[in-house]
């Protein structure tokens, strides 16, 4: 009977110490990929989607980075970790290997790093069609996914004591595209997209190391 009220706090950390990565959730490549969103979507997920402003975002973000190589250049792996904090299924935009520009206008999640600019997602466009229903993603209730990301290009940013945070933006719900030929009217026009733009907590980039790629 302990186990069970201890299991919540004492394993995840246990596990973490044993198992690197193994607290933080599942890929978020592998969550559901968003299928037949004009016919079928959670309305508890559709409800929390609705909401607008990131302090009522469904979802959090925290980010962190490997070490920098001291000797400059190689590579740097961000990982960034989406909680959803709903009891609602929410879609969210994922792109595998892929870090949204913060000065540009893609949406999705991306990292901030030091003090770079960060546009905002734009004006709502509730019914914007270049969402590809393959880079949607379903995150469970309560679920966690992780974001990881080698960044190859422009490491030189990413030095000993800079802050790095994560962010998630988007700007339209993103239409949802029928069935042709289908015997049923479409549920629903768009794809319930949260609006808005979140960011997570600073996190320091670690010292330099002489063993880092």
């Amino acid at each position: 009977m302990l186990a069970i009220f201890a299991a919540p706090n004492v394993l995840p950390s246990l596990l973490a110490q044993l198992v690197p990565f193994v607290d933080e959730g599942v890929p978020c490549s592998r969550l559901r990929v968003s299928q037949d969103r004009a016919y079928h979507q959670s309305l508890l997920g559709r409800a929390v989607s609705e909401e607008r402003g990131a302090d009522v975002a469904p979802f959090s973000l925290s980010v962190s980075t490997s070490a920098p190589s001291a000797a400059g250049g190689g590579s740097v792996m961000v990982t960034i970790v989406v909680v959803n904090r709903s009891i609602g299924t929410v879609p969210i935009i994922i792109r595998p290997g892929q870090l949204v520009d913060p000065n540009g206008t893609q949406q999705g999640l991306g990292v901030v790093v030091g003090n770079n600019p960060l546009s905002p997602p734009g004006e709502v466009a509730p019914q914007q069609a270049n969402i590809a229903p393959e880079d949607v993603r379903l995150l469970g209730p309560r679920q966690r996914c992780v974001h990881r990301v080698e960044v190859t290009t422009n490491v030189s940013q990413f030095i000993d004591g800079v802050a790095v945070r994560a962010f998630y933006r988007n700007n339209s719900a993103a239409q949802a595209t029928p069935r042709r030929n289908y015997d049923f009217a479409p549920v629903f026009n768009d794809q319930g997209l949260w609006v808005g733009l979140v960011t997570s907590p600073p996190f320091t980039v670690p010292r330099a190391s002489a063993l880092a790629p």
